[in-house]
């Protein structure tokens, strides 16, 4: 998953918490967007060029999803830059589709033609099942507050194999987010097929580690 973060020069590092919010409230987020998806394309190119191509997920605002022409041009600068359609996922927080407006629904059906759609952070937002039902999801991606304690909370991973069962009902992947230890992942590994993202396996990276990793990782390194 692409991540921003801001260099600012006199505060330092600065998390998408501090600067993402502002940015949705005037125009500015659409040109964030266009820089992380650009940032995100030219990535994917040096990782094809290298024979290490694996897909990564950008994350698409409210502002863009909402926007009349934002999936023609979203697909439109991918094919510019040759990059095949399965390199690509988009992510949607719960909230930014729990409404039906016009230019969000055909912006969806027309990621879906050509992208894997995530709705992230599912299990905080206010989408009802029946809307769940109909919109083009193919993956589910369970916020981090469900594995919070999971350990010593029966009803917790009550709560979250269900969502494993709706998750295979619907069809869609499944993802755990913010997995942090192995004792996590031992208390759902009964539930099902899932996906983990989390710092268990490494925290957030620049591209350049990033791409270092992949050249180093196992299945990849030749005897």
């Amino acid at each position: 998953e692409a991540l921003l973060r801001w260099r600012h020069p006199s505060k330092g590092l600065q998390y998408p918490g501090a600067f993402i919010p502002v940015a949705e409230q005037s125009s500015l987020i659409a040109e964030l967007g266009k820089l992380a998806r650009d940032q995100v394309l030219s990535f994917q190119s040096k990782a094809i060029a290298e024979g290490l191509p694996e897909p990564v997920s950008i994350n698409i605002s409210a502002a863009e999803i909402r926007s009349e022409g934002f999936a023609e041009d979203f697909l439109s600068d991918v094919e510019a830059r040759g990059i095949p359609y399965d390199l690509i996922q988009v992510e949607l927080k719960e909230t930014v589709v729990a409404t039906d407006a016009g230019f969000t629904r055909r912006n969806l059906q027309a990621l879906n033609e050509h992208f894997l759609v995530a709705l992230d952070d599912f299990g905080t937002g206010s989408s009802s099942l029946a809307r769940l039902r109909e919109l083009p999801i193919g993956m589910l991606k369970v916020d981090r507050g469900f594995l919070l304690d999971l350990e010593k909370d029966s009803r917790g991973r009550a709560l979250l194999t269900a969502v494993m069962e709706l998750s295979d009902a619907l069809g869609t992947a499944l993802v755990l987010e913010g997995v942090e230890s192995a004792e996590q992942i031992q208390a759902v590994d009964h539930a099902g097929d899932f996906l983990i993202q989390g710092f268990y396996f490494s925290p957030a990276v620049t591209s350049e580690e990033y791409l270092r990793l992949l050249r180093t990782q196992p299945w990849r390194v030749q005897p």
